[in-house]
């Protein structure tokens, strides 16, 4: 998912890079003017060097800048010495930055400015935000700013992109500048690649751990012999290869057993390749049944077949694009349902933008977040990447206040007006953004007031209602839950069994799940026994008294230890005694 890295990750680097500045580098904290600027001499020859490396591709940063300004942010091209040789912001607002140091011919070098974007971007080699407190000089920490090394055809970095703006401590902003300088970096390299390799073959291919999905700059080239003349580094890494270099000279056929010629060209000279077989992950099977799932799809499938049937026409709906509202009561399993189908769009290299719409009412913050979510989901689909779909994601919206509710109508009416959410029967969503809501309850209810009638039918173009767990097949549930847990051999008693099946769980699954774990925990961790239970389950709802707990389910219960046995049971330890010898009974070895 693109956005701020692993957390601890992200923390450590930017603490290195403090330390760094305090002891390497000398620099201190307070002061005011930190950095250097070149002479119009001296950055003259710098920004003819940049453009020229880039050559026609000038077009994509006007279109990143335009999308910048949009959003009240600045645009920042630096070359790689981290020289800003571009700088675009809105009118009036040049000599506002430039009052900070952001400014033509400024230098953005750690050793001098301290920790930023662009270094950090540039050492790390990725997608890198610097918040306004992640910065070392105080004069800084107004901003945030979030840069993107820039590659050439070569896959060597000749600079970045940055996006400056104000420091709001909102996570959307930062996820926003991520996707939108990370797409623009991924085009500007494939212009160059397909410029620095224009008599030959291209072929882009996807990345089967990422759904198959397509990047603009996974690209080989090849002779007119198939052999490969050149290769991106993203491409090389998704082909197993510790660099590219190591597969210049290779036939692209022998290496993946391929018929290039058999593929069909499309009217473009490239050819779009999905790799029958990848070093770094297998592809998920063709065709029905659980297989092809993901994780956590495939767990849920496994309860039932008409959970399978839901799943399968979930999948359905969410790739072509229809908005889908999850229902189900408390406990059903809405969360993971929708975890699920992200999942197995791949949506690790999406861009989530979620929000619990409970309480909102009650944190400004909160509806303050929202309405940047909506915001940032707007422009996300007015920039959007191949197989990379933005997602937004609204739990309990039922729970949204009135005023609320028009702007989220708004919002989707919009993407209506603009055929994002115009279904196509046989074909498949490639752009535009996912939505999906969940909601206690059903249709019925939202409908007699839940939600206004606009936004019911606008997020409910499909509907999917999650049965509760007494109209699930209750003994292949429990054996999904329990696969999950180690050893995966635990078994029940049939007290237990009876006991499992006895209960109304009004609960729904989250009860079980948690009956199920206490169990494990207080039971000897294979097999589970009546004892093992909480007391509740043994208040059978029905006419029929609960079934009584043998001898044996309580002293596996109890690991074999007599007296607590004796106390499970009710009895004495000497009656214990006399029954296990009545019984034959003897410690498991």
């Amino acid at each position: 998912m693109v956005g701020i890295r692993n957390a601890e990750r992200h923390s450590q680097s930017i603490r290195d890079s403090w330390e760094r500045c305090s002891h390497q580098h000398g620099l201190l904290p307070s002061t005011r003017r930190p950095v250097l600027r070149l002479q119009m001499s001296e950055l003259s020859p710098r920004s003819q060097a940049f453009r020229e490396r880039i050559g026609g591709c000038v077009q994509d940063l006007d279109h990143l800048a335009d999308l910048a300004m949009r959003a009240g942010s600045c645009l920042v091209v630096t070359d790689r010495d981290r020289v800003l040789v571009d700088l675009r912001s809105r009118t009036g607002t040049v000599a506002d930055y430039a009052t900070y140091g952001i400014a033509m011919g400024s230098c953005w070098d750690e050793k001098i400015a301290g920790t930023n974007g662009i270094s950090m971007a540039m050492g790390e080699g990725g997608a890198f935000t610097v918040r306004g407190d992640d910065h070392f000089h105080s004069c800084f920490r107004p901003f945030a700013c979030t840069s993107v090394p820039c590659l050439d055809a070569e896959s060597s970095v000749i600079g970045a992109l940055t996006l400056v703006t104000t420091d709001r401590r909102n996570a959307f902003d930062y996820v926003f500048a991520q996707h939108a300088l990370s797409l623009a970096a991924d085009r500007l390299q494939a212009r160059l690649f397909h410029r620095h390799h224009a008599p030959h073959l291209k072929v882009r291919i996807s990345d089967p751990a990422g759904g198959g999905t397509l990047r603009p700059n996974a690209l080989v080239a090849l002779d007119d012999a198939k052999r490969i003349v050149g290769v991106t580094a993203f491409a090389a890494h998704l082909m197993g290869a510790r660099a590219p270099e190591t597969l210049i000279g290779q036939r692209l056929e022998a290496l993946f057993d391929l018929d290039l010629e058999a593929l069909p060209r499309n009217p473009d000279p490239v050819l779009h390749l999905r790799l029958p077989q990848s070093p770094r992950a297998a592809q998920r099977p063709a065709g029905g049944g659980t297989r092809g799932l993901g994780a956590g799809l495939r767990r849920l499938a496994a309860q039932g077949p008409d959970m399978a049937l839901l799943i399968d026409r979930a999948r359905k709906l969410v790739a072509h694009g229809s908005p889908l509202l999850i229902c189900g009561d408390s406990g059903t399993g809405k969360s993971q349902f929708a975890e699920g189908l992200l999942e197995d769009l791949g949506r690790q290299k999406g861009v989530m933008l979620a929000m619990d719409c409970d309480g909102l009412a009650a944190n400004p913050a909160q509806a303050a977040a929202l309405r940047s979510a909506l915001d940032q989901a707007r422009r996300l689909s007015a920039a959007p990447d191949d197989g990379c779909r933005p997602v937004l994601w609204l739990e309990n919206v039922a729970a949204l206040p009135a005023e609320h509710q028009a702007e989220l109508a708004q919002f989707l009416t919009g993407l209506e007006r603009a055929g994002q959410l115009e279904v196509r029967p046989g074909q498949t969503a490639a752009q535009g953004v996912v939505i999906l809501s969940t909601v206690r309850g059903d249709w019925q209810e939202l409908a007699t007031g839940g939600l206004r009638p606009d936004l019911l039918h606008l997020l409910g173009k499909a509907v999917i209602r999650l049965p509760n767990l007494r109209d699930r097949d209750l003994s292949k549930v429990i054996s999904a839950l329990l696969d999950q847990h180690r050893p995966p051999d635990i078994s029940l008693s049939p007290e237990t069994e009876a006991l499992l099946h006895a209960h109304d769980w009004p609960g729904n699954l989250r009860e079980l799940a948690s009956v199920l774990a206490e169990a494990l925990v207080c039971g000897n961790g294979q097999r589970i026994t009546a004892a093992d239970l909480p007391a509740r389950l043994h208040r059978c709802p029905t006419d029929a008294p609960p079934p009584e707990i043998s001898l044996r389910d309580a002293l596996d219960s109890a690991g074999w230890n007599v007296t607590k046995a004796a106390q499970i049971m009710g009895i004495s330890r000497a009656t214990i005694n006399r029954r296990i010898a009545a019984e034959g009974l003897a410690r498991p070895r």
